[in-house]
């Protein structure tokens, strides 16, 4: 058995092998030569590398020969030692993978398989675009702001109520060519988004479990799409709480002699799926009697961002058991379920 390091670039591999006694042997490989790399492999040896842009492409080729057990593809969020090392070479970073590997201590990450990563893309693009439209409309926002006109969100909301606001309106110049550019920009994302939404649509019945998620009360399609896009094959996680800290939900614990305290949460895990998870529940909060009784309980002790954390969370574990054993729920309050699977 050999345990592999391998220091993953776009045009290069640079590969640490590394035997039971710890003698080690350092060759590099141009991206395009990665087969040969794959041929000195043996079914026994162990690979690790860290997750990368390209990190499913080394996955793809290396399951054939290792299977899943024998690779570990790295959280780097977890594992700083690369990251922050004083000799920050390529040879050192594998040779490093390879060390660690050999005494079973690095944490791994999870490979999504190439659908879930498409419509996970998608999802984080629109999620982008959004956030470039809201910009230029602050920025418009601001600019009547100076003359002391405060716009309502509706004047901004669409082409046609920002025709209409520029033309009512008359500035110097260089506004008036600030104003157009912000409207072209807002009227051209919000198209790139509304194109993505309409793929979704086509793409949501190639996803498995999406009419269960959207079941849950505050959980629309689109959200439904990203969170099974992060979260995949729910057999992955032993149980909700391990799903919990994977998305970055569970408190920080520190625990030094008899003083145990609780934290904020860590946020180590997925930031898209936290987002997504913090804007179901306020929807659900609104529709679903039960989570607005215990957001409303938790809002008498505790901040309304920290009580919508703990909703959050708690829609997550409502999540896990509704795709481990195919929930349905056919009321709002999501208290009465039926076992549905879909074709």
């Amino acid at each position: 058995m050999r345990y592999i390091g391998v220091d993953l670039h776009t045009t290069q591999l640079t590969v640490c092998y590394m035997d039971e006694l710890g003698k080690e042997r350092i060759e590099m490989f141009k991206i395009d030569l990665v087969d040969k790399f794959i041929s000195s492999l043996d079914a026994t040896d162990k690979v690790a590398f860290e997750a990368t842009g390209n990190s499913l492409f080394l996955y793809k080729k290396l399951f054939p020969v290792l299977g899943d057990s024998n690779i570990t593809v790295v959280n780097t969020c977890k594992f700083k030692l690369i990251s922050k090392s004083v000799k920050k070479t390529d040879k050192n970073d594998s040779r490093l993978l390879a060390e660690y590997l050999s005494k079973d201590m690095l944490p791994k990450a999870r490979i999504k398989d190439e659908f879930n990563a498409r419509i996970y893309g998608l999802i984080e693009t629109r999620d982008n675009l959004i956030k470039i439209i809201v910009s230029f409309k602050n920025q418009i926002h601001n600019i009547f702001v100076q003359p002391g006109v405060k716009l309502t969100a509706r004047r901004v909301a669409n082409e046609k109520n920002l025709t209409k606001l520029l033309e009512e309106y008359e500035f110097d110049e260089a506004t008036m060519f600030h104003l157009d550019l912000a409207k072209k920009a807002i009227i051209q994302n919000d198209n790139l988004a509304c194109e993505i939404e309409a793929k979704l649509s086509e793409l949501k019945d190639q996803m498995e479990q999406i009419d269960n998620l959207t079941s849950i009360c505050g959980i629309g399609l689109k959200s439904a799409m990203g969170i099974k896009a992060v979260i995949g094959d729910i057999s992955n996680f032993e149980n909700e709480d391990k799903l919990v800290a994977y998305a970055g939900l569970c408190p920080r614990v520190h625990n030094s002699n008899e003083t145990v305290s609780h934290g904020r949460i860590t946020k180590m895990g997925n930031k898209l799926i936290r987002k997504l998870l913090v804007q179901c529940a306020w929807v659900s909060i609104r529709y679903n009697p039960i989570m607005k009784a215990q957001y409303e309980k938790l809002r008498k002790r505790k901040p309304a961002g920290v009580a919508i954390i703990a909703i959050a969370r708690k829609l997550l574990v409502q999540i896990y058991f509704t795709l481990k054993y195919n929930w349905y729920f056919n009321d709002t309050a999501n208290t009465q379920k039926e076992i549905k699977v879909f074709a």
